[in-house]
């Protein structure tokens, strides 16, 4: 498991085989949608909210974010507006 926040360079995250609990909420045709943080992989569009059974996410792929600036780890940006499924690819 990962038992510590991933720094902006990753290139891990959950495995892709962990089935998340929004994606056993879309098979029961609820939908679901993410704000926040998101600590569990961001290396490729595969790791990511949308990829991961939420329809929309919006907030940071990383941690320790300006909440002002929207900046983290040497200035990068990283406020995220995913609009849709498979958003990215």
């Amino acid at each position: 498991g990962i038992h510590l926040p991933l720094p902006p360079q990753a290139t891990y995250g959950v495995g892709l085989g962990e089935e998340f609990l929004p994606q056993v909420l879309r098979k029961a045709n609820y939908t679901t949608h993410a704000v926040g943080k998101w600590h569990l992989g961001h290396a490729n569009y595969n790791q990511t909210p949308t990829f991961r059974g939420f329809e929309s996410f919006y907030g940071f792929y990383g941690g320790a974010e300006d909440y002002f600036s929207h900046r983290y780890f040497k200035n990068m940006y990283d406020l995220r507006s995913d609009k849709g499924d498979f958003c990215g690819e």
